[in-house]
């Protein structure tokens, strides 16, 4: 009968070894997305609801290191509902660090970059036809337009990790 117990006590502890050593279920390669199952999950992380939560409307106009500040936050785990559990901040970590980057850099020069399209300076198609929404506000960035491009430039370093 003791030799039972061992047994079954030694295949339980095989069994959940691997869970615990990595120290999270979840573990998730995210090249293992598609590219339609990506951009939802980052939609998702990086909703106008989320956002709201943290003190940003995608229509008012905000500081860079306000809006970093929030995005970091979204794209936390801390309050995440059903459909934002497909990712989590750990396989953002683990993707970005593949990369060479860190989520907190990708976030930071996305906002740089939509500061600067907001500022006028590129002259790019999508400027000219959405010019009058992203007028520039004094080095401010209008929150919709940055969430846009984080989560293009988020999009694209995880698929530049793919390739």
């Amino acid at each position: 009968m003791q030799t039972s117990f061992l047994g079954m006590f030694a295949l339980m502890v095989a069994l959940l070894l691997p869970v615990c050593a990595t120290g999270n279920e979840h573990d998730m390669n995210l090249d293992d997305l598609s590219m339609e199952e990506l951009d939802a999950a980052i939609d998702a992380e990086l909703g106008a609801d989320d956002l709201m939560q943290y003190g940003i409307d995608i229509d008012e106009a905000y500081s860079l290191k306000e809006l970093h500040a929030a995005f970091l936050q979204a794209f936390s785990d801390e309050g995440d509902d059903d459909d934002e559990q497909v990712i989590t901040e750990a396989d953002l970590q683990d993707e970005m660090k593949e990369a060479g980057t860190s989520l907190a850099k990708v976030i930071w020069d996305s906002l740089q970059r939509a500061d600067q399209i907001a500022s006028g300076r590129p002259a790019s198609f999508y400027l000219r036809v959405v010019r009058d929404t992203l007028a520039r506000r004094d080095g401010l960035t209008i929150g919709g337009v940055g969430a846009t491009q984080t989560k293009a430039e988020v999009r694209a370093t995880i698929t530049r990790v793919k390739k």
